[in-house]
């Protein structure tokens, strides 16, 4: 592997799309109540609102992602991109996380970055740091494809 490759894995848009609708839907339910003379109908709706720009701001094609690089990875969620080089990771393994599998990750002992929130999610985890699902990709080919950029980085 050159260490010039990169590969971006981006999230799923079904589950994008599948939350809109479902805010969509609330919306519409909002406006009846408004029709209705409801006050909280006003409530419901803003919050509905707000909801409905939060996830379509989502499908933007650089709201989110994964990339994978022979000097590390980084991590993009709304825009704010944190990026992690493989000699600061300790070990990498398959997790579950709530209901989804998940790339799970722990971090050297010499890595000084967020000491706090990584005991925190430690124990309430089991781990330090995870990437996000990707349901369109198995686990196990998606741990196979991280370890192969981890390798690419360590020979380097």
């Amino acid at each position: 592997m050159t260490s010039s490759a990169r590969t971006i894995l981006l999230p799923s848009r079904k589950q994008w799309l599948t939350l809109i609708g479902g805010m969509g839907l609330a919306f519409a339910c909002s406006i009846f109540l408004i029709a209705v003379q409801m006050r909280i109908g006003w409530y419901f709706g803003g919050f509905f609102v707000l909801g409905l720009l939060f996830f379509s701001l989502q499908l933007h094609p650089k709201a989110n992602h994964i990339a994978l690089s022979s000097d590390g990875f980084e991590l993009r969620y709304m825009f704010r991109t944190t990026k992690y080089a493989w000699v600061d990771i300790q070990s990498m393994f398959a997790a579950k996380l709530g209901g989804d599998d998940v790339i799970a990750f722990d971090f050297v002992s010499s890595f000084d970055k967020y000491q706090r929130t990584r005991r925190m999610v430690k124990k309430m985890c089991g781990f330090e740091g995870s990437f996000p699902p990707i349901p369109s990709m198995p686990i196990d080919d998606l741990l196979r494809l991280v370890t192969e950029y981890r390798r690419g980085g360590q020979n380097a």
